[in-house]
Order: C-alpha cells, then structure tokens, then sequence
C-alpha cells in the first residue's frame, strides 16, 4: 500500500472545503453584483421613465390640455342647457298642477 495514504486524504479533505468555501464566496460576491446591477439599472430606468413622464406633461400642457379644458365647457355649457330645460319644464307642469288644483278646489266650493 501506499505509505502517506492517510496524509494524502486529508490533504485531498482539506482542499475540497478551501475549494467549497472558495466557491461559496465567489457565489456570494456574484450574487452581490448582480444585486447592486439590477438595482443600478432599475434606478437608471425609473429616472429615464421619470424624464419621460415629463416629456409628456410638457407636451399635455401644450398640445391637449386647451383641448380638454374646451370640451369639459362644452359639456359644462350643455349639462347647464339641459338642467335650464328640465327646470323650466317642470316649472309648467308644476304651473299646470296649481291650476288644476285651484280649478277643482273652485269647483267643490
């Protein structure tokens, strides 16, 4: 047999944990930097979407906003002409109910 067999084992034993902790490590710092990128680059995309959204506010407050500011008269002006319309009508309706109601009162007298 081999005379250091023993010696060789543990040399063999001692070098499988240096290289298990080695690749531990190197999994660890790994996973760290693929960490500390995804936040990096989540962080550049929020500023960049950010930008963007003012972009497009700019360009709401100068394109679309006059014309959302028009049609929301436009439905102020009409809701207003069709509550003038349903008042006045039931205003005679209403005119219509009193005389009736003062005719037939007449009447019983």
């Amino acid at each position: 047999m081999l005379p250091n067999l023993e010696l060789i084992l543990v040399a063999l034993l001692y070098g499988s944990f240096i290289s298990c902790v080695m690749l531990i490590a190197i999994f660890v710092i790994m996973n760290s930097l693929l960490l500390a990128f995804s936040l990096i680059l989540f962080s550049i995309v929020l500023f960049d979407f950010k930008d963007g959204l003012s972009l497009l506010r700019d360009q709401y407050s100068t394109i679309v906003e006059p014309s959302v500011k028009l049609g929301f008269s436009l439905i102020l002006g009409l809701a207003l002409l069709r509550g003038i319309n349903v008042v006045s009508n039931s205003r005679e309706s209403f005119e219509n109910i009193k005389v009736k109601f003062r005719h037939d009162k007449l009447r019983e007298l």
